[in-house]
């Protein structure tokens, strides 16, 4: 066999991507935890269906006949015997059946290479399921022979298959039988030429897409009746998504153990990104690199699920066969489960983050200290300049300059950064966060929750958050800063707590202060924070499930003061009480649980094993104090039911920790010897008579803990005080936001007054005189008569004004220059437009894709209601603008000639302008045109002085500063009322009371109008008796005519230059409207894109998950229907839980999703608060319980141990970063 047993260790190129895998594992260290009781160790696990003994399956490799004549028949024999899952390559050497029959009842999967031949890829995949392979999964990184460059390959020629080695498995097969018969090779005589065509087939050097992979899944979906299946060979982000969107049920991350792209990324350190992105939504498993138990540890640890080894059973199998590979894989398995005894961990599911030595998972480590109360983790961030947003905000928006804030701005980025990098349980966390908070609501006064500031876009979408990067985006605002501040304000009360020494009376009584300080905390965000985000929170705080944390939380802070109560030895009749409190909070607790879709089954499962405890505990109690008073008939009845509550609680121990187990077991051991006890004594001595249950006096409830807000909290502007460091308020010069809204207001009301109801009204009027005056020939008619040769002198200063301003070549090239404008807009528009229409269009496929049931998101319209008034409202002003347009165009044409004549020479205008004979004038003519001139003097006047009221109208508009007033009483507001927000409807009176200097201006408008009333009527009077005195004297009809019609012209040219002004200002303005309109569109089919993207995703993982979640969703189910159905239930509780509300109809939940914790991990919406198992914590949850006693105490769960409950833990954490809150 010579080069043949190398092939296993050798690796791509200069085994860069190998070294890759083995230093990725140095880098991980473990942490051990002592005094764990580990003498009882569980290393089984399940895949897929199959409880196997441990989370380790023997790796698919191929052509095992190059270390052993048996080939694949030894390996699958030993894992059946192990009870370790067995995966067959599409490259064994032995046909699918044989490997089968020697694997008998072994779990086993079915690794395929797909050939391009469609047909023998079903043959395989149908042989494989006949054969009871219950999983296909398909390698994806080899797809050709040579693979990756493999030195030791290429020096010693090996490849066996072109030596008739190895390729029984196709051989065998019926299809490819076929296609040697078509091609007249015969295996029997030619094996090598065989063994060249099924490489041909298999490693056929052309690469398959992901189009094809929908046709696999459902091919074997169908072949197998939808057994799971996989992809191996996963090592990016992108990938792990695209599996999960094309529906698949399982990955394995993995390089090929470095024998496929030299210089890849380690599998190990592929794995964390890739559980933080997919690791809720599919099966992760792992390959590449295993050499040992704590190589399994550490993979299992950052997220996987599942590992395959490969290399060490190969090299067992070469040197000792069978017996080679047994001893290697029953070594890995005794040195696994030796790795778990010494290193403290009693089954794989407390195999998570925690054991490795990382910054974050040494905090998590801590807290993951046996206890039976439960903390809250903190939430994690990105590491985010605030103050770079801020100040490009204040440049942008704010008259001030930011350099003035230059020390505000390095504080705030100081104090976040202490706030969410450097918490940890101890007491100076608090000030910390709650002057934080302080400072971002004080901010909320001087910046717009939502503002959104360029530059602070997130550009790292490669996590588990970006899944949904709309959600994020979303929440960019300072109430959602807040939010997650003040979540982690209650999660470090809850550590505080957790971490105190509560075998003390004063340490259960500084936990239960805790406790309800975290239940303050939230009820003050869930009542306040959240509502006022303005946007959608994130699911993770929806009311549901921060009703079931506070109600947790005033569970475990009433619990702390019974414990108190129990170790002072108070009177059995309070502690009863005390202990009926008790079950009613674990029960409110667990009712919210069951209608959040966030916490988690085991969660409800850990709060309905202590309702159930406490219930039993208060009726043993209430036994002790009957026993007092000599009641031993009653006594008997509630030791009797006290059992039976007690057996309720045990009914869960499947899923809470073996603290919570023992105190269950130690209260039943006591309650059994007692009521043994109590039923002899009565039946021999007492014959009291045993009341029923149903007789039985429902217990008195005495609360001690209730929800209280931190002072700093319900008051941060009490932190804001000025007599510490950071306790300043910030940016306390700078101009509140509104202040600047409300400048904006006055501006646009002054405006409006000013243009509409002055300025618009004097030059109404003028235009209707002029009217008056073109109708009646003025002054045409009366210049014609008084200067019957050459031209008027106002018609020489008329041309010239035309001439100076270039006339009609002015008029032309401003009509271009605004149907460029009106082009740009318009293209701009219907850009916008045709965004909305596409958008609209992949919805509709969409929807007819999965179904209106199904494709549920609100339709465009809906969802974008305001672009879609835009449309209408641009669409409005565009037709009316165009309108516009083509009025003036009409009016300089039907005046274009005579215009023409007036930018001339004056050769021109003597030329167009007849000569008259002078006229015989009367004294009745003189004496009319004498006052006809008169009253066009008037006009003349009454023209120039409209034109000065105007420019001082719009100086004084100019001059009208109301920064100061608004400063000045925005000074007032922050001085009288400190902690009402700036608002712009405060200075509504200030509005009024400045717009009043206006008011005799609007009178004087009125004044105008009687005054040009009066005008209007000695005009028409005074050119009756003209006309009348001219009466027969037509000499000088014709000059009269044409000075007319230029003096017409003339102010047609203004009247024009007029519009044209005014449709340039209105292109110019109507620009960023549809610019905005534009992006808005633009933003909006992004967002509907990615959320479309997101939905499809979600889809298609719900399909595939379906068969699996079954079970999952049905516990829930039941869980939920325990609290929405009327049931008996023990007196200990009776009369509260009769108090709690029960909906109409229950809300249904998904199946909770454990969430991944990765080392730097993410604060998001799609990823935040994931509730824990309450028994064994698991890898994903980042909610966590402890294991273990006091200082490694174990008290046989005796619940009324004067020690009890009593864990010294510590739980410091860290607020990782990678992504962060940012302005916009």
């Amino acid at each position: 066999m010579h080069g043949y047993r190398y092939y296993a260790s050798s690796n791509a190129g200069q085994s860069y991507t190998h070294l890759a895998n083995r230093q990725a594992f140095y880098r991980h260290k473990i942490i051990p935890r002592q005094l764990v009781d580990t003498n009882i160790r569980d290393t089984s696990t399940t895949i897929f269906g199959h409880k196997v003994s441990a989370p380790i399956g023997f790796a698919p490799i191929g052509i095992n006949k190059i270390y052993h004549p048996a080939g694949e028949l030894p390996v699958a024999t030993v894992a059946k015997e192990l009870n370790l899952p067995y995966c067959l390559s599409t490259a064994g050497s032995q046909p699918i059946e044989d490997v089968a029959a020697a694997n008998g009842e072994g779990p086993r999967f079915y690794q395929l290479y797909m050939p391009h031949d469609d047909e023998l890829t079903t043959s395989l995949l149908r042989r494989a399921h006949e054969s009871g392979f219950t999983a296909c999964i398909l390698t994806t990184d080899t797809w050709q022979l040579d693979k990756g460059w493999r030195h030791d390959d290429i020096a010693t020629g090996n490849y066996a298959f072109y030596r008739g080695i190895g390729a029984d498995l196709g051989l065998s097969d019926p299809v490819f039988q076929k296609r040697l018969a078509a091609a007249g090779i015969d295996p029997a005589k030619d094996p090598q030429r065989a063994g060249a065509m099924w490489i041909d087939n298999v490693w056929h050097g052309r690469a398959h897409s992901w189009s094809k992979i929908p046709w696999l899944i459902k091919t074997w979906k169908e072949i197998s009746g939808g057994k799971p299946f996989c992809i191996k060979g996963i090592q990016s982000v992108d990938d792990a998504r695209k599996a999960v969107e094309v529906g698949v049920d399982g990955i394995v991350v993995s390089n090929h153990a470095g024998r496929q792209v030299d210089g890849a990324v380690a599998s190990l350190d592929a794995l964390e990104d890739i559980v933080a992105a997919v690791g809720e939504k599919t099966y992760v498993m792992y390959d590449s690199g295993i050499r040992g138990a704590s190589d399994v540890a550490k993979a299992l640890a950052i997220g996987a699920k599942f590992v395959w080894v490969g290399r060490l059973w190969v090299w067992g199998l070469s040197i000792m066969g069978e017996t080679g590979v047994r001893h290697v894989m029953k070594s890995l398995l005794a040195d696994f489960d030796i790795f778990m005894n010494v290193a403290g961990v009693q089954n794989v599911e407390q195999i998570d983050r925690s054991i490795l030595g990382t910054r974050a998972a040494i905090a998590a480590a801590v807290g993951i200290m046996a206890s039976n109360i439960l903390f809250l983790p903190f939430r994690r961030t990105n590491a985010v300049s605030m103050s770079t947003a801020i100040k490009q905000y204040i440049s942008t928006k704010y008259d001030q300059h930011p350099d003035m804030f230059k020390k505000d701005l390095e504080t705030i980025d100081f104090m976040r950064t202490h706030a969410v990098n450097s918490l940890e349980a101890h007491v100076s966390g608090v000030s910390k966060v709650t002057l934080y908070a302080a400072q971002l609501v004080w901010m909320g006064g001087k910046f717009p929750i939502d503002v959104r500031t360029p530059g602070t876009e997130n550009s790292d979408r490669d996590s588990k958050a970006q899944e949904k990067d709309a959600d994020w985006q979303s929440q960019n605002n300072l109430r959602f800063e807040l939010a997650n501040i003040l979540y982690n304000l209650a999660a470090l009360y809850t550590q505080l707590a957790v971490s105190l020494n509560r075998s003390t009376s004063d340490g259960l009584k500084s936990a239960c202060n805790y406790f309800c300080q975290a239940a303050g905390v939230i009820a003050h965000l869930k009542d306040t924070v959240i509502p006022d985000i303005r946007t959608t929170p994130p699911e993770d705080m929806d009311t549901m499930t921060l009703e079931s944390i506070q109600q947790l939380l005033l569970a475990q802070a009433q619990e702390c003061f019974w414990s108190k109560a129990v170790k002072d030895g108070l009177k059995d009749s309070l502690i009863a009480k005390l202990a009926a409190k008790v079950c009613d909070l674990y029960d409110r607790a667990a009712e919210y649980g069951t209608k959040s879709d966030i916490i988690s089954t085991e969660w409800i499962h850990h709060m309905t094993a202590k309702h159930h405890h406490f219930a039993a505990a208060a009726q043993y109690r209430a036994s002790l104090d009957c026993l007092d008073k000599r009641r031993y008939g009653e006594e008997v009845a509630r030791l009797r039911d006290s059992l039976v509550c007690v057996n309720e609680a045990l009914k869960e121990s499947r899923w809470i920790n073996k603290i919570v187990l023992g105190d269950l077991n130690g209260l039943k051991a006591r309650v059994t010897e007692d009521l043994k006890r109590a039923e002899k004594d009565n039946d021999v001595i007492y014959l009291n008579l045993v009341p029923p249950k149903s007789e039985l006096k429902t217990l008195d409830r005495a609360g001690m803990a209730t929800a209280r807000v931190p002072p700093e909290v319900s008051d941060p502007y009490s932190a804001l005080d000025g007599k510490g460091p950071y306790s300043q308020p910030l940016f306390a010069r700078l101009v509140p936001y509104a202040v600047h809204v409300a400048v904006s207001i006055y501006d646009e009301r002054k405006e409006r007054v000013v243009n509409t109801q002055i300025i618009d009204e004097l030059e109404a009027m003028t235009n209707k005189l002029r009217d008056l005056l073109q109708s009646l020939n003025l002054p045409g008619s009366l210049q014609a008569l008084e200067k019957p040769l050459g031209l008027p002198p106002s018609l020489h200063t008329h041309a010239e004004e035309i001439r100076q301003q270039d006339g009609l070549h002015k008029l032309r090239r401003s009509m271009r220059e605004i149907d460029n404008l009106k082009k740009n807009d318009t293209t701009m528009y219907n850009e916008g437009v045709e965004l909305l229409r596409n958008e609209v269009a992949e919805d509709e496929r969409a929807k007819a894709k999965h179904g209106t049931d199904r494709w549920t998101r609100q339709p465009s319209s809906q969802a974008a209601d305001k672009l879609y008034a835009q449309v209408n409202e641009i669409d409005g002003y565009l037709k009316s603008a165009a309108s516009s347009d083509d009025l003036v165009k009409t009016k300089l044409k039907e005046c274009e000639s005579t215009i023409q004549v007036l930018e001339g020479t004056d050769r021109d205008l003597e030329a167009y302008v007849p000569s008259s004979r002078r006229a015989t004038l009367t004294p009745n003519i003189e004496r009319a045109a004498e006052i006809l001139r008169s009253r066009l003097s008037e006009v003349n006047k009454l023209e120039h002085r409209r034109k000065k009221i105007i420019q001082e109208l719009r100086e004084k508009v100019k001059s009208d500063d109301i920064n100061g007033a608004i400063l000045s009483e925005t000074a007032r507001f922050e001085r009288e009322y400190p902690m009402q927000k700036i608002e712009p409807a405060q200075f509504e009176n200030l509005f009024e009371e400045r717009l009043e200097q206006y008011n005799e201006d609007r009178d004087m408008v009125a004044q105008e109008k009687e005054s040009q009333s009066l005008l209007n009527s000695n005009i028409q009077r005074a050119n009756a008796e003209f006309t009348k005195a001219r009466s027969g004297d037509s000499s000088t009809k014709e000059r009269e005519q044409a000075l007319q019609r230029l003096e017409n012209a003339y102010f047609k040219y203004k009247e024009i230059v007029s519009n044209l002004n005014t449709g340039r200002k209105f292109y110019n303005d109507l620009a960023p409207i549809v610019i905005r309109f534009t992006d808005g569109c633009r933003n909006f089919a992004y967002q509907r894109r990615l959320e479309a993207g997101q939905m499809e995703i979600d889809l298609s993982t719900a399909l595939s998950n379906l068969s699996l979640n079954l079970q999952d969703q049905k516990e829930r189910h039941a869980l939920r229907s325990h609290y929405t159905t009327q049931q008996p239930q023990p007196p200990a509780r009776q009369r509260e839980s009769q108090a709690l509300s029960t909906p109409e109809q229950p809300i249904v939940a998904p199946t909770p999703k454990r969430a991944p914790q990765a080392e730097a991990g993410i604060w998001n919406p799609t990823q935040g608060i994931k509730f824990g198992a309450a028994g064994a914590t698991t890898g994903g949850t980042p909610l966590q319980q402890g294991h273990q006693g006091h200082q490694g105490q174990q008290y046989q769960g005796d619940v009324h141990h004067p020690a009890y409950p009593n864990a010294n833990v510590r739980t410091p954490g860290q607020w990782d970063v990678s992504h962060g809150v940012r302005f916009g």
